[in-house]
């Protein structure tokens, strides 16, 4: 079975990602967060994420350097195919659908 790595970008916004990892733990190998917050929320950030399992948090600090981060969170991911998202995005039923028939090696 194909493997699916989700790497998501935040910056100040850790109420966003954990109902995001809700949505797509079962279709989602691991996640790789990449982290810039410049506030306290980066402790509760990790702190939400603690049970589950799949999910890693680097934080970077911020440079204003997108392209460092995503070869950050790249190099870290270890599944076949990297579904890249940004804090805010929010997958709907067609992605989950995609994702569904990706995981079962339903497409080339």
């Amino acid at each position: 079975m194909t493997k699916i790595s989700c790497l998501i970008f935040s910056l100040n916004e850790y109420e966003l990602i954990k109902p995001k990892i809700k949505i797509l733990y079962p279709y989602v190998d691991e996640f790789v967060i990449i982290d810039s917050s410049t506030d306290k929320n980066q402790k509760k950030l990790i702190k939400s994420l603690e049970r589950f399992k799949k999910v890693k948090v680097i934080w970077l600090p911020p440079i204003g350097m997108a392209d460092l981060y995503y070869y950050v969170g790249i190099k870290e991911c270890k599944g076949e195919w990297i579904l890249l998202l940004d804090a805010d995005d929010i997958p709907n039923d067609k992605l989950l659908k995609d994702l569904r028939k990706l995981a079962k090696d339903k497409y080339d």
